[in-house]
This record gives C-alpha cells, sequence and structure tokens, in this order.
C-alpha cells in the first residue's frame, strides 16, 4: 500500500510538467529524501515493495528531465 501511494505521490506532486499534478509541488529538500531511500526498499523481500519502488524511480527520471 504504501508503494502505491509514493507513486500516486510523485505523479502528482513531483513535478508541474506531470499531466497529473495537482499543487504543492514537492520541495527539492523532500526530493532528495525520497530519492535517498529509495534503495534501500531494492532489498526487500516482497515483490510487491521491489516492484513500486522500480515504478517510483521510472517516475522520478521521466519527470526531473
Amino acid at each position: 500500500m504504501a508503494g502505491l501511494m509514493l507513486k500516486q505521490y510523485v505523479l502528482r506532486h513531483w513535478s508541474q510538467l506531470s499531466q497529473k499534478f495537482v499543487p504543492p509541488l514537492t520541495p527539492d529538500s523532500e526530493k532528495d529524501q525520497i530519492k535517498a531511500t529509495l534503495p534501500l526498499s531494492l532489498g526487500d523481500p516482497s515483490p510487491f515493495i521491489r516492484s513500486a519502488t522500480v515504478r517510483v524511480y521510472l517516475i522520478n527520471f521521466s519527470l526531473d528531465i
């Protein structure tokens, strides 16, 4: 559930370039914290967590161009 919520948060608040953007825009300091924490989730035993993490990475990189 947390992975889905993070994915939705990134889609809605990460960048004004997102088609699903809704204010407020995520501050850079919070983006940096999320980016720093995501790699830890790739080692999670749950395939659902790992999959959600990869999706957030892909969304993140596509919006940070």
